[in-house]
């Protein structure tokens, strides 16, 4: 098989398609398929692949394209897309759409939708192909040949499934709540910080905040979670991969607010370590999680369940560990791929 050129705006820690570039370069070059990745903006901790700076304009990618033997060419992201009519004129290129959240949730609403039309136009026809996360996600942007790639789960420890031991008591601990996030005014609205807060607004004003415990980890500075830990939240900063994975399988609930998701890693991963894991019935969540939930209400409804019936959130606990351990693997994601890439 032809070596593969990955294009992305970031390929820097704490930003989710960087892990799945990650993941999907060194697996191809496991199987002998040269993989690098081109990127606007990356950090020093990849390994096993290159990583080739470039700008936004298309003579740097097709630099970064000449050190690999006649490369197939994957846009990822942003300013990718836009480049592939052009691009395509010297090399095949591919689109791997991750999607773009609702414009309507961000102050920058026509830029957005602008972007969106414009990949109908000069992305999607000139690519030789399209892969997709999720079923939601080609059904939103209309391109029935798009071909669906769920990512994997198994890039965390397989811990099993959580005993009695691990959960806390009908008189025992508060349940341990928890969200990832990136603090401080960065943080993007569709991510719904603001509803976490409303969910312990919530459970405070019907006095069952008692029973919980409420975590939040992510990327940022300590004076960007300020705010959060003055409300009593446990905050977790730039964690590392095996201190994210030990944080998730700490939690007794894992939980995201997102209003918008192509595919939701995060969700994924919590449940590959035993976590259950709820979200709202938006996006490709029903696809990533059976656990879904209309709104805020509907999700301290479920919280109150679980803090009442320890044994049915061991129940719900294993059947989120089955659910996405049986569909999420990262070696046929690779797979699939290099199949149509091949072909």
């Amino acid at each position: 098989m032809r070596d593969v050129l990955f294009l992305t705006c970031f390929m820097k820690h704490g930003y989710g398609v960087s892990v799945v570039l990650d993941i999907f370069a060194r697996q191809l070059a496991a199987q002998g398929v040269r993989a690098a990745v081109a990127a606007l903006d990356s950090d020093d901790r990849w390994t096993g692949f290159p990583v080739y700076p470039v700008d936004r304009t298309v003579a740097s990618v097709r630099d970064a394209a000449s050190r690999l033997d006649n490369p197939l060419l994957v846009a990822v992201t942003t300013p990718f897309f836009e480049m592939i009519r052009e691009l395509s004129a010297t090399h095949d290129c591919w689109a791997w759409e991750m999607g773009d959240p609702t414009p309507g949730l961000f102050p920058d609403r026509q830029a957005r939708e602008d972007i969106i039309k414009n990949k109908k136009v000069i992305s999607y026809p000139y690519a030789r192909g399209l892969f997709v996360l999720s079923h939601f996600l080609k059904a939103e942007i209309g391109q029935k040949h798009a071909v669906v790639i769920h990512l994997g789960c198994d890039h965390m420890p397989d811990l099993g499934t959580k005993g009695l031991a691990e959960l806390p008591a009908e008189t025992g601990r508060p349940l341990r709540v928890g969200t990832l996030m990136r603090f401080g005014k960065g943080e993007a609205f569709y991510k719904g910080g603001h509803l976490y807060l409303k969910l312990i607004d919530d459970l405070e004003a019907a006095g069952a905040d008692r029973a919980f415990e409420f975590h939040a980890a992510g990327a940022g500075t300590a004076a960007d979670a300020g705010d959060l830990a003055q409300r009593g939240l446990a905050t977790h900063l730039n964690l590392t991969d095996e201190e994210k994975a030990a944080y998730l399988r700490s939690l007794d609930v894992f939980i995201s607010f997102s209003l918008w998701e192509g595919f939701n890693l995060p969700l994924v991963e919590a449940q590959a370590l035993g976590t259950v894991a709820l979200a709202f019935d938006t996006g490709a969540h029903p696809e990533v999680t059976p656990f879904v939930c209309r709104d805020v209400n509907d999700i301290r409804q479920q919280l109150l369940a679980f803090a009442g019936d320890r044994a049915h959130l061991l129940r719900c606990s294993a059947m989120a560990y089955r659910f996405v351990r049986q569909r999420f693997n990262w070696a046929a994601a690779v797979g699939r791929m290099a199949a149509c890439l091949e072909r």
